[in-house]
């Protein structure tokens, strides 16, 4: 198991290394994900003193520590003082709060760092699960 980051009441959340980024370039299939990754990556490789902020972090549940169920990522270091934030849940941990529990936390952790004032996030107007997070 890699280093825990954070820890929220049932899921450890990760940084991703390099190597592991690489991967998920790798494997990922769909084309605007597959690039969104790979941004992540020249990222987080560009600017190593704040990767924590270019890097995906994977989701895993305590009870399977090896397994991700999903993952979120800032999108770089702060602009006027914000950052924002994505994520994604695998099609079988959806509906069980997992993510909202996730961004909390993840949130939590960017408003201890130095420069954060605010998080944002977008969606699609359709995309109730993403929304519910939000919210």
């Amino acid at each position: 198991m890699k280093p825990i980051t954070l820890k929220t009441k049932r899921l450890f959340l990760s940084p991703m290394t390099d190597d592991e980024l690489r991967l998920l370039v790798e494997k990922e299939e769909e084309p605007h994900l597959k690039a969104a990754y790979g941004e992540m990556l020249a990222g987080a490789i560009d600017h190593s003193e704040d990767r924590l902020f270019y890097t995906a972090w994977t989701m895993a549940r305590k009870e399977a520590p090896d397994e991700p169920i999903g993952n979120f990522s800032f999108k770089g270091t702060p602009v006027r003082g914000c950052v924002e934030i994505g994520y994604g849940t695998d099609e079988p941990y959806r509906g069980n709060g997992y993510m909202t529990e996730a961004v909390k936390k993840a949130v939590e952790w960017a408003f201890e760092q130095p420069g954060v004032y605010s998080v944002s996030a977008e969606c699609e107007e359709d995309n109730v699960a993403c929304r519910r997070v939000l919210e």
